[in-house]
């Protein structure tokens, strides 16, 4: 909860900031649903720019693609390679 109270003092970008590098960090611990979480969450703030969520989309592939969720994981591909 607190930690919670703490983002909401933040700017959208350190937001995203934040989520992105959680997410990645739950990829390299091999942790791919935590990872799905913070990467969307990321994304849902908007607040990127366009070389970052490329970076998300492929990672969001990438963590779906290791929980065996296929549909996902092309879906997110298929935004990757669109941007």
């Amino acid at each position: 909860e607190r930690a919670q109270a703490e983002l909401k003092d933040l700017a959208p970008a350190e937001v995203t900031v934040m989520h992105r590098l959680r997410g990645l960090f739950s990829l390299q611990l091999d942790q791919p649903a935590e990872a799905v979480k913070s990467l969307e969450a990321a994304l849902a703030v908007n607040a990127q720019n366009t070389q970052d969520q490329l970076i998300c989309q492929e990672s969001l592939a990438r963590a779906y693609f290791n929980i065996r969720n296929f549909p996902s994981a092309i879906d997110w591909a298929k935004k990757a390679q669109a941007a």
